[in-house]
């Protein structure tokens, strides 16, 4: 075989590779990113787990493993929701926020709950959820659950679907928010080794969303051994025998440099006067556990003051409510309030007025 042959051949298999491989994401799609154009079984499945949540009476049993795509469910769960006096939007630390258990959360404004956190959540989900919330408004209340990175320079991705979707960091910029090209993304996505994984993984195992199975009753304050995503779209984590240690060491997702971003509250502040003409807007400030705090030498208790300090500045501007604080102290949340260093319990939910 002469040399031509021969690297005729190779460029062949490699293309015929990375044909199969883009055809099996493409169509199979565990993670429902493209457009479905074999069935409407795609779009279906995160109908059918949203409609099987909400009309579940104790919530359901989450999945072990947890390859579903977390943002699109919380979207699912809005778009056929029943009507809700307020809507959630923020990261996992706000997940707690419930109107579905003992120990409700913002009774006097929020009689019924819509829980929209998703892991990690920040400028670009705010915007993404605010998007459904205009075309799908089941709500006449928007809370925002503002965390300490809400608002920098480089908004958090931490679900599935962005680790495959979203591959490249972000400038550090807002305008790039915008500007990325996301038909890029999808198509590089087409040939992502962990995607193609997960495809697999669909093709010859039972689909995750099977696995979603109806949560006993339950004592909310008490929780039971597994994790469960309630009726409302909470989540209550399973009760372990660990024994956490709360070391007060945090600095998730802080940069040590930038407590905020100019463009980035420009942009948020834009968002917030949009919505205003549709929606009562609320502020809250979830805390952090007091060992966080006792440790006034790391990045994320300088940044927490900031933050703090310049969300009651923008809410006086926008003549917004304000709500909670990074404080626990301020909330009067005490240490057996909390799952860790960052994740309050709904007992400390229960006491932000």
């Amino acid at each position: 075989m002469t040399f031509f042959k021969y690297t005729r051949t190779i460029l062949l298999v490699c293309l015929a590779a990375l044909l199969i491989i883009s055809s099996i994401n493409f169509i199979v799609d565990p993670l429902q990113i493209y457009p479905s154009v074999f069935s409407n079984n795609k779009k279906n499945t995160y109908k059918g787990i949203a409609e099987k949540i909400l009309s579940s009476k104790h919530g359901l049993i989450l999945p072990k493993e947890r390859n579903y795509d977390e943002f699109e469910l919380k979207k699912s769960l809005l778009r056929y929701s029943n009507y809700s006096d307020c809507a959630i939007i923020g990261s996992s630390r706000s997940m707690q926020i419930s109107s579905s258990r003992n120990n409700s959360s913002l009774s006097s404004i929020c009689p019924s709950i819509i829980n929209l956190a998703v892991s990690g959540a920040s400028l670009n989900e705010y915007i993404e959820l605010s998007k459904v919330l205009i075309t799908y408004p089941r709500t006449r209340t928007i809370v925002f659950v503002i965390d300490p990175w809400s608002l920098t320079s480089e908004p958090a991705h931490q679900w599935d679907r962005y680790v495959y979707f979203f591959m490249n960091t972000p400038d550090n910029n807002t305008d790039s928010l915008e500007k990325t090209s996301s038909a890029t993304k999808l198509i590089k996505n087409l040939f992502n080794y962990k995607y193609l994984k997960l495809s697999l993984k669909e093709i010859f195992q039972t689909s995750q969303f099977s696995n979603f199975e109806e949560a006993p009753l339950f004592d909310t304050s008490l929780g039971i051994e597994y994790p469960v995503l309630l009726p409302d779209g909470s989540y209550l984590p399973a009760i372990t025998s660990d024994n956490k240690v709360i070391n007060g060491i945090n600095n998730y997702q802080i940069n040590d440099e930038v407590s905020y971003n100019k463009n980035a509250l420009k942009l948020f502040s834009s968002l917030i006067a949009q919505l205003k003409k549709q929606f009562n807007i609320v502020f809250l400030m979830a805390p952090y556990h007091k060992k966080v705090w006792e440790l006034d030498n790391q990045p994320i208790v300088k940044i927490m003051r900031s933050v703090e300090n310049e969300l009651h500045v923008l809410a006086k501007s926008l003549e917004i409510v304000t709500i909670g604080s990074y404080n626990p102290a301020t909330v009067g949340c005490k240490d057996v309030d909390f799952y860790d260093n960052m994740h309050m319990k709904d007992s400390c939910a229960s006491k932000l007025k």
